[in-house]
């Protein structure tokens, strides 16, 4: 089915599929912003190629990390304390302050894999971790962060 209306043109339904056979010379973009996912969690495209990385979240002074970002960039100017909720198994999260906190901020996971919290108090402090839904999450690696 291809319905043309105006500048909405809409092909099939959800149950169907769009195959492109050639290259696309524009920008695609959602209708609105944050509403919409490439992939889900039961279709997942296998690689993606890009000659950028892809957007990172800031953490300014909130008190939860948003589980849906891979790269956490700190910036702050005050102290925060940062609850990590459980990720799903394999997550990876990377934390880097990018600016230098006037006080420490301290991230605690809800379920921490030997040990409490990490704490971050200079411009560069970095931690990576990864999620197992069995032991929670496990430090990757620290730099300069203080592991509590």
């Amino acid at each position: 089915t291809f319905v043309a209306n105006g500048d909405v043109i809409t092909l099939g339904n959800s149950g169907g599929s769009l195959t492109l056979g050639s290259n696309i010379s524009s920008d695609i973009l959602p209708s609105t912003s944050t509403q919409f996912d490439v992939g889900s969690s039961t279709l997942s495209w296998k690689d993606i190629y890009a000659r950028k990385y892809l957007s990172p979240h800031f953490i300014d002074c909130i008190s939860t990390t948003n589980s849906d970002y891979q790269n956490e960039m700190i910036q702050t100017g005050t102290q925060a304390s940062i609850t990590l909720a459980n990720g799903t198994d394999g997550m990876i999260k990377n934390f880097i302050t990018i600016s230098q906190p006037a006080a420490p901020v301290t991230i605690t996971p809800t379920n921490a894999a030997g040990y409490t919290s990490i704490r971050f108090t200079n411009i560069g402090d970095s931690a990576q971790l990864i999620y197992n839904a069995t032991g929670g999450w496990h430090i990757l690696n620290v730099f300069r962060t203080t592991v509590i």
